[in-house]
């Protein structure tokens, strides 16, 4: 039996499926750039992880992976303003897809606004 289609509804599955297919890509993105980031890690190269962690951020497709590694990492290097940038983009990005998590980074946030505040000036 043969099933027409009309031109409209056609379009609209080619639409969805781009749409589909577009989100399968940055998700694919997204999983290799934080296990490139995980095995830099493993490797001690840091800058390489940071690197590829803080290109994530930026993606279409958002995972807490990134955020959470990059405030281990600057914690770990104790380089505050970078930590303090990661959360609030973490609060602004990440948080308005998982509102449960902005009580962990506001927490996150204070913590390194006091750890930076004790730092003293050279």
């Amino acid at each position: 039996e043969i099933i027409e289609i009309s031109d409209s509804v056609l379009l609209s599955i080619c639409k969805k499926s781009i749409l589909i297919e577009r989100k399968n890509e940055a998700m694919r993105k997204c999983v290799e750039l934080n296990n490139y980031g995980i095995e830099q890690e493993r490797n001690g190269d840091i800058s390489a992880a940071i690197k590829a962690y803080e290109e994530n951020t930026d993606s279409s497709y958002i995972t807490c992976v990134p955020f959470d590694r990059l405030m281990v990492l600057y914690r770990k290097l104790k380089d505050y303003d970078n930590e303090i940038r990661i959360i609030n983009k973490a609060i602004d990005v990440l948080c308005t897809k998982y509102p449960n998590l902005k009580d962990k980074y506001i927490q996150r946030l204070e913590k390194a606004q006091k750890l930076k505040s004790k730092i003293k000036p050279l």
